[in-house]
Formats: C-alpha cells, sequence, structure tokens
C-alpha cells in the first residue's frame, strides 16, 4: 500500500471545536481568581503538571496541543506536548514533550491513586497551523505537526480509557488558556494572528508551540 502524503492545505479538516463551549478569557470567575491572589503557574514547552491543590496555570499554544484532567478528589493535570509521538524523539527523558508519552505519564499517576480514566473530565486544545501568509503556497509539501498531534492525542486519550469532553482544535490562530485545577475549567482566547502564536521552542513572551 503507497504511503499517504502529507495533508494538502485546502484538505486539511477544519477548526473543530465541541459543542459545549470553553469559557471566553475575559470571564468573571477567571477575574475573581486572579483578583483573589492566586499565583498562575506558566507550563512550558515539553511539561506536565500534574497537582491535588487548586492551582491556576496557564499556557499558550500553536502547533503544539495541551489535554487537561480533573477528578472530583481534587487531581488535576495538564501537559505541552510539542510533537506526536516519543519515537520522534532522541531524548526519551523528555517524555512530556511528546503526546503519547504525555497522555501515558498522566494515566500511569491517575492509576497509582486508584482513579479510573473514565472517571476523569478531559478536554484537548491546539493543533493550530500556525504559519506566516507568505510561505502557505508551500504546504502541500510540510507535514502538517499540529494536525498529527490532535490525532495522536484523540488516539493515545481513546486507547487509556479517557473521554474527551470539550475540544478546541486545529484551526489557524494560537490559543492562550487558563486552566484551574480546582474544578477542572478552562478559559480560552484566540491569538490574533499566526504569527502571534510563534512557532515550536517559542518561550515565555505570549508565545507558544
Amino acid at each position: 500500500m503507497p504511503p499517504r502524503n502529507p495533508t494538502p492545505r485546502d484538505e486539511r479538516p477544519p477548526e473543530r471545536q465541541s459543542q459545549q463551549p470553553v469559557r471566553p478569557l475575559q470571564a468573571t470567575r477567571l477575574g475573581d481568581l486572579l483578583a483573589s491572589g492566586n499565583p498562575v503557574t506558566f507550563l512550558q514547552i515539553g511539561e506536565c503538571i500534574m497537582v491535588r491543590r487548586p492551582s491556576l496555570i496557564s499556557t499558550v499554544l500553536g502547533s503544539c496541543v495541551s489535554a487537561t484532567f480533573h477528578h472530583r478528589s481534587g487531581f488535576g493535570a495538564i501537559f505541552h506536548a510539542i510533537l506526536p509521538e516519543l519515537t520522534m524523539g532522541l531524548d526519551r527523558r523528555e517524555s512530556c514533550r511528546f503526546v503519547d508519552a504525555s497522555v501515558a505519564l498522566v494515566a500511569r499517576r491517575l492509576g497509582s491513586q486508584g482513579i479510573a480514566a473514565r472517571e476523569v473530565v478531559v478536554k484537548l486544545f491546539g493543533g493550530a497551523l500556525t504559519i506566516e501568509p507568505e510561505r502557505k503556497a508551500g504546504l502541500r509539501e510540510i507535514v502538517d505537526v499540529g494536525a498529527r498531534n490532535v490525532a495522536v492525542a484523540r488516539r493515545e486519550l481513546y486507547r487509556h480509557g479517557f473521554r474527551v469532553s470539550v475540544e478546541h482544535v486545529l484551526g489557524e490562530r494560537g490559543r492562550k488558556l487558563f486552566f484551574w485545577t480546582g474544578t477542572g475549567e478552562v478559559w480560552m482566547k484566540r491569538l490574533m494572528s499566526p504569527s502571534r502564536a510563534g512557532g515550536p521552542g517559542a518561550g515565555r513572551n505570549g508565545s507558544g508551540g
């Protein structure tokens, strides 16, 4: 069977969001959390955070993906993965850089605490095609990492027994997230243009992978 070609730009799946809306970034609830002095932890590319105390976590996504996990016991987790599969990396210690390894890591932690995957509320974000307009003409020859990240995230979450309740993925604009682990609430803002979302390896200054 011949290998599949990279997805051409005009055949890329459209941005998808679940019917259950994600809260807008300016929501009063988020404002209250910030006004109450809750510190914001910035989740960087290639990191996973798993906590049991209520925490406010922020990250910025371009082609990378994040999944949030919340259990009624107070367990919360989020990862920011840049590549779909661990086999694509040379340094196996950096497992949270990869979607499949990140999902497996969270699943193991939940299992060690006696929490079943079916009891966890999971939300999925990211996978945008963030690229400058002048480069779009050559996209037929470029592998769409964002779409692949989303596909692997869906596959691995399903394989480990999770069910995604909310997703906001694909499209051409980056996303800024705030995740409150105390309740599992997520607030999201789409960035204004692909250039603001940055590319893989972008850092704290308003850009993400």
